[in-house]
């Protein structure tokens, strides 16, 4: 019982390690017979995907894929 409590009371005040990693969004983007990338931080694929055609208006958006790095 006493295990039990000491664990549990260890497991409260260790901090949980941080997330190392900044969610970006890689937007593959086509225009004029070309295609690039860019990688743009955004919280989710919509606002990723508003940010790359802000950028880019007359491109067309053909692939987005969440990255950790």
């Amino acid at each position: 019982m006493l295990h039990r409590t000491l664990l549990v009371a260890l497991l409260l005040f260790i901090p949980a390690p941080a997330m190392s990693c900044t969610w970006k969004w890689e937007i593959t983007l086509y225009s004029g017979g070309k295609t690039w990338k860019e990688e743009i931080v955004a919280s989710n694929r919509q606002d990723a995907e508003r940010a790359a055609m802000a950028r880019n208006p007359h491109a067309r958006v053909i692939a987005r894929n969440p990255v950790c790095r």
